[in-house]
């Protein structure tokens, strides 16, 4: 590829005649081509440090003298000039006489921020060849920053001991394992685990978005935990992380859930205290009287409280002749109630004795 050449054809010495036009021009005209193009830069940006983007200028054929076009970079999509990457030109890039190629370099800057893929652009404008315009193809390169970068999640666990009364906030902290430049965004539920019941034991919270915002590493979420006077065991629910969002993107690979469950522990503050009356009755001449003894708590459970009874003589009252002995018996108080009755058939006679005592323990 070359530029319209010429040479001369000059007339002198004529005979018998005058020359009007000495010269004669002949142009060889160049009948080959060319376009220049760049191509496009996709790298891993690093952590540190810088990485070399090296973008290639190339001819569509060689040409007979330097091609040489303006070259400079400018901002697209996210990536700061100085900041990511460092700014370039206008400057001018030469493909040397014979050669169809040159390469232009630009320094991106390592990070460990998590964010999206970062583009610049590498602009070609003014091409020539010796003055002679030259048509540019392809105009621009476009350098993508690739992330490599993810925000690994995490949300802890929260044990606390529950109220009498009204509510006690459980203040859950869901960390980043890195800062990002956009919101990490998330959805946060909470779920039933071991014995607490939504809307009687806490305040459930169904689809609730989260954010960690841009440049920040955490944030928190709170329950509501209702206090209350039931004698239970402690109770536990899930606080759960998912369906994670980052610029506008589902389930992205910037975000991932290292511990998408925090578990909250309710833990019981009441107690309550057994207790068995006395009973003292006729014993009868025949048969069997009953002798109802009233086993008592203080206060209210959410869960059956089982007891094992024994009965044992003591003044005068001899096991299976004055009254039916237990052994290793039971008994329950159901969940919700405060008492429950035990039985001893006490055997009747017509001897004349001492009152008898015996003991159900």
């Amino acid at each position: 590829v070359e530029l319209d050449e010429t040479f001369l054809i000059s007339l002198s010495n004529a005979s018998n005649a005058t020359i009007s036009d000495p010269q004669g021009v002949g142009t060889i005209v160049n009948d080959d081509g060319l376009t220049v193009s760049i191509n496009d830069v996709a790298e891993m940006e690093g952590d540190s440090g810088t990485t070399n983007f090296v973008f290639t200028i190339s001819s569509t054929a060689a040409a007979s003298k330097n091609i040489e076009v303006t070259v400079q970079t400018a901002d697209l999509v996210d990536a700061v000039a100085g900041t990511d990457y460092t700014a370039l030109g206008p400057q001018t890039a030469v493909i040397t006489a014979g050669s169809t190629e040159t390469t232009f370099t630009v320094a991106v800057t390592g990070d460990t921020l998590v964010e999206i893929d970062e583009t610049f652009a590498v602009n070609l404008s003014n091409a020539q060849i010796d003055g002679a315009a030259v048509t540019i193809a392809d105009t621009q390169g476009i350098g993508t920053i690739v992330n490599d970068e993810a925000a690994s999640l995490t949300i802890d666990d929260v044990s606390q001991t529950e109220l009498d009364s009204g509510t006690l906030a459980y203040t859950f902290t869901i960390t980043s394992s890195a800062t990002a430049s956009e919101d990490l965004e998330f959805s946060i539920s909470t779920q039933d685990l071991s014995d607490a019941t939504a809307g009687t034991d806490y305040t459930a919270i169904t689809a609730q978005p989260g954010v960690i915002s841009a440049g920040s590493t955490a944030t928190t979420v709170t329950v509501l935990v209702e206090g209350d006077l039931f004698v239970e065991t402690d109770e536990t629910f899930a606080v759960n992380l998912s369906d994670a969002v980052f610029n506008g993107v589902a389930n992205p690979s910037q975000i991932t859930f290292a511990d998408s469950q925090g578990v909250g522990t309710i833990v019981d503050n009441d107690s309550t205290r057994l207790s068995i009356d006395d009973v003292t009755m006729s014993e009868g001449d025949a048969g069997n009287t009953s002798f109802d003894f009233t086993i008592s708590i203080d206060a209210i459970a959410e869960k059956d409280i089982a007891v094992t009874v024994n009965t044992a003589t003591m003044a005068e009252a001899l096991g299976d002749t004055d009254y039916v002995e237990i052994t290793a018996g039971n008994a329950t108080i159901l969940a919700g109630t405060m008492s429950t009755t035990l039985s001893v058939a006490v055997i009747g006679d017509t001897v004349v004795e001492i009152d008898e005592t015996f003991t159900v323990n």
